[in-house]
């Protein structure tokens, strides 16, 4: 007699974990929706413009992990963005995420409160580099699976998870890579639920990171690219796992959640909704917690046509962005690093010039330099304000007031700022963003030619892997 069944096709008879397990290892491309197919290409070319600004603004570290590595013996399997050597599998998606994250560039997910793109496609594209002849289908699914996976476990603990210092982007990107990793080899569903198991029992990752500016925050989703990876390939070659990997008593959701646990989340529309969908791209190179303030801060200084004028600002923000990037430390920034964790120094920013850019505001910062920008963000005041955040439905907002010298008081609210999905970026949009980033790095040609290949990604029989495209040149 066949299972009783539930919403979204998934047997009553099995835990949480195995029916997600089945689900995920059942889609197929054909169930995606077109919009969903269309979607995952933007943030596709997203990560590589990511990648190249994370390469240029993460220097030291970059460096520190480049030496590391290459010393390092394996075997020479999967290529490293802007780099001639090849290198084992997990070491290439460790270091492409590494770069991904590197500007704080990369995608994220409301709910979610990470980014999936440096784990799950770092992983993907390390693993397609390794599978043999594949499809652009094969690579677009198993970037679905793993975005699927790393988001609706995440929305499951959020956000009692963040406040207990976790970050999401190590501890469920890890889960997320390892089932895009599995689904590009082709395993079992068997395979693929002790995969997902022994990437629960590995998942790690503190928002302590953010203490450091920048420098260490892109470890977190480095190391679950290279876990999830690992995770995969141990499943494959018959490494037992837990079985109640998420329900246990001694699970994930135990150790990672809190009292605000929703379980319910992973089964929630599943099939019908497409998590991958939900996700933002960012405009600027700094936290998202810093860019409601920077889209008011756009709107407003068409307003002061003399920026000596302000007197005082204050940002009415949720109080989870003040926890992220309103740190006293970073307020007013001294270091590069610092720049990206003030939301005052990326208000400041768009007040004094109408952007964030990679290399002038960030890499090439300092105090002398950006006096006129720190000056304004002694001016700005951050007020915790719950309102402006309401997580399930997606709100994550601000409000700026500007008094001025003449007396007059400009006020300007935020409920989604420029690339969340409501409000979203196109492909012209992100081929902007890549040719800002990557500047330096590729060629305009060169930028075209992954252009051409990520729009027609689907179209690929077999496909060209966009890693070695980009070393091509």
């Amino acid at each position: 007699m066949a299972p009783t069944t539930r919403a979204g096709g998934l047997p009553m008879n099995r835990n949480l974990s195995e029916r997600f397990t089945q689900f995920l290892s059942d889609l197929r491309y054909q169930d995606l929706p077109a919009s969903t197919v269309e979607y995952t290409k933007l943030l596709v070319l997203d990560y590589f413009a990511s990648a190249a600004a994370g390469y240029k603004v993460n220097q030291a570290t970059n460096r520190a992990l480049q030496s590391v590595f290459g010393a390092m013996q394996g075997a020479e399997q999967s290529p490293v963005l802007f780099d001639s050597r090849r290198y084992p599998a997990e070491h290439a998606a460790f270091l492409n995420a590494a770069y991904t994250h590197g500007a704080d560039m990369d995608d994220g997910h409301r709910v979610l409160g990470g980014h999936p793109g440096g784990p799950v496609i770092s992983a993907a594209l390390a693993a397609a580099s390794t599978a043999g002849t594949l499809t652009g289908e094969e690579l677009i699914l198993a970037i679905v699976c793993g975005y699927e996976a790393m988001i609706r476990i995440g929305a499951a603990i959020q956000p009692g998870h963040l406040e207990r210092g976790f970050h999401s982007t190590g501890t469920t990107g890890t889960i997320g890579a390892a089932v895009a990793a599995c689904k590009l080899r082709g395993v079992s569903e068997d395979t693929l639920f002790r995969a997902f198991s022994l990437a629960t029992v590995q998942a790690s990752g503190l928002m302590s990171v953010t203490e450091s500016g920048q420098s260490a925050k892109p470890l977190n989703s480095a190391r679950a690219a290279y876990t999830g990876m690992l995770c995969a390939a141990l499943a494959q070659a018959g490494v037992a796992a837990p079985v109640n990997p998420l329900e246990s008593p001694k699970g994930f959701f135990h150790a990672f959640g809190g009292e605000s646990l929703r379980p319910e989340a992973i089964t929630d529309a599943l099939g019908q909704r497409f998590e991958i969908n939900g996700c933002y791209i960012k405009p600027y190179p700094t936290c998202r917690a810093t860019h409601p303030g920077a889209e008011a801060a756009l709107i407003l200084r068409e307003q002061i046509p003399d920026l000596r004028q302000i007197r005082e600002i204050r940002l009415f923000i949720y109080p989870r962005a003040i926890f992220i990037a309103g740190d006293k430390a970073n307020h007013v920034p001294q270091e590069a690093e610092q720049c990206k964790f003030s939301i005052a120094y990326a208000l400041a920013c768009v007040l004094h010039h109408a952007n964030i850019r990679v290399d002038e505001d960030i890499i090439r910062f300092t105090p002398q330099r950006a006096q006129e920008v720190l000056e304004i963000c002694r001016k700005v005041q951050l007020i915790p304000d719950p309102s402006t955040e309401d997580v399930l439905a997606g709100k994550r907002g601000c409000r700026v007031e500007i008094d001025l010298q003449d007396g007059r008081t400009l006020r300007q609210t935020i409920i989604l700022p420029k690339g969340d999905p409501e409000v979203p970026m196109s492909f012209d949009d992100v081929r902007a963003k890549l040719a800002a980033c990557a500047d330096g790095l590729m060629t305009p040609q060169a930028q075209d030619r992954l252009y051409q290949a990520v729009t027609s990604l689907e179209r690929q029989k077999p496909y060209q892997d966009l890693v070695a495209e980009i070393n091509r040149t």
